[in-house]
């Protein structure tokens, strides 16, 4: 039996069911890519009404069924892309994540989560979209030929941070103390001593230590498949939301929800622009 005609028979008997806080479902003429989406839509609203129990089990495995084999299609959110266009896409909805959590980053760090803010990133544990937003943070340009073979960026990250370690290292000269002219001797008298140069407090400030840089210690992976956005960070519970591209406002209230989730889930700055990307690579955007 195709996935079409199991979502149409399942559909018929959800309606059967008559589950209370579920409206009819109208699937009569859907093909098949409409078909399992109303389906998949469906099973979501029973389980916001909280009737998912109610469900056959036939039902519940073939729904769970179709995420884990889109999530096993998908591959990896691609990079993240530093056109400055895609990045004023984000602006908005940036802007009202941060005005209700009044997120303060170094105050919601999790110990047990983010290792410690001084030690150096390592970068073979870092995937793409984590290894350009570091070099996004630290202003470093990556080529597009290095964001095609990760190990190549991975390489070319480890020498530009091996060149900021060095160029910290190096003390900075201190600042040459003008000589003073000598004063004239005037007549029958001797001329006035030199000063003595300035002292140590006058030497340049210390110069500021590195930038800390936060790295995450869980992974994060964020598909679309079918309709559906997939969450996971570590080993927490998958956090599954519907996405539309059909009405803006809906769609720029799951981003909302999206990003917010990966915030609470203690996701690192690229982390968060991965889910971002994740809308955009899969033809879901805001401003179009």
């Amino acid at each position: 039996m195709s996935d079409y005609t199991k979502a149409k028979a399942f559909l018929k008997k959800i309606n059967d069911l008559k589950i209370k806080g579920v409206s009819k479902v109208k699937y009569i003429g859907l093909k098949k890519d409409a078909m399992l989406e109303k389906f998949m839509e469906t099973v979501e609203a029973v389980d916001d009404a909280g009737k998912l129990d109610s469900l056959p089990e036939d039902l519940i495995e073939f729904y769970e069924g179709m995420v884990d084999e889109a999530e096993e299609e998908t591959e990896e959110a691609e990079e993240v892309d530093e056109d400055e266009a895609e990045e004023d896409e984000w602006e908005d909805v940036e802007d009202e994540v941060e005005d209700e959590d009044e997120i303060e980053e170094e105050e919601d760090l999790d110990e047990d989560e983010v290792e410690d803010e001084d030690e150096d990133p390592d970068f073979d544990e870092m995937n793409k979209a984590e290894c350009l937003a570091w070099a996004k943070e630290n202003d470093i340009s990556v080529k597009p030929a290095l964001k095609k073979s990760i190990k190549k960026l991975r390489a070319f990250l480890e020498e530009q941070f091996d060149d900021m370690l060095d160029a910290e290292e190096e003390p900075e000269p201190a600042p040459k103390t003008p000589k003073k002219k000598p004063a004239k001797k005037p007549a029958k008298k001797k001329a006035p001593k030199r000063k003595p140069a300035a002292d140590d407090e006058d030497e340049a400030e210390e110069k500021p230590k590195r930038a800390r840089t936060v790295k995450a210690t869980k992974r994060m992976s964020a598909r679309i498949t079918n309709g559906v956005l997939s969450l996971q960070y570590g080993d927490s519970k998958p956090r599954k939301l519907k996405v539309q591209n059909t009405d803006k406002n809906k769609l720029k209230a799951t981003i909302k929800k999206a990003v917010t989730w990966a915030k609470d889930q203690g996701a690192t700055p690229g982390q968060i622009q991965a889910v971002k990307k994740a809308f955009t690579s899969n033809g879901y955007h805001v401003t179009r």
